[in-house]
């Protein structure tokens, strides 16, 4: 599986659902597809979305590893929102390859958070509805 799957992401952005029941080893082939891949996207990151708090945490991690500075004197709120927004706005003009694995999604929704078009994803989840 992991080596059909790699080959499949390695042309054109594309999105990729992996759904099944608790257990079964998604996580486990997303990340190890993420990890045959990691020369063919300079930028990838593994966003946890069991809660909406690793979710956050996670968006976090990611635009600091790509230059965010945070700001001390900013509330939960605005600094979630200035991440997306930053994170949003490099997502949309970088020219370098994205690979993001969002692991266990729960909310469909959380894929708008972020202007993914043209990168391409691994996403997790309990339901095929992603």
């Amino acid at each position: 599986q992991a080596e059909q799957l790699t080959d499949l992401l390695q042309g054109q952005p594309k999105k990729v659902l992996i759904w099944g029941d608790s257990g079964m080893g998604k996580s486990t082939l997303a990340a190890e597809v993420a990890y045959r891949l990691r020369g063919k996207f300079p930028v990838q990151h593994f966003v946890r979305c069991t809660t909406q708090e690793t979710l956050e945490n996670s968006i976090l991690v990611f635009a600091t590893s790509l230059g965010y500075k945070m700001l001390a004197d900013k509330t939960a709120d605005e600094q979630t929102a200035e991440v997306r927004a930053w994170l949003s706005t490099y997502l949309s003009k970088t020219q370098d390859r994205v690979l993001l694995v969002m692991d266990d999604l729960r909310w469909p929704g959380d894929l708008k958070l972020l202007p993914l078009i043209g990168h391409t994803i691994i996403v997790t989840s309990l339901s095929k509805n992603g």
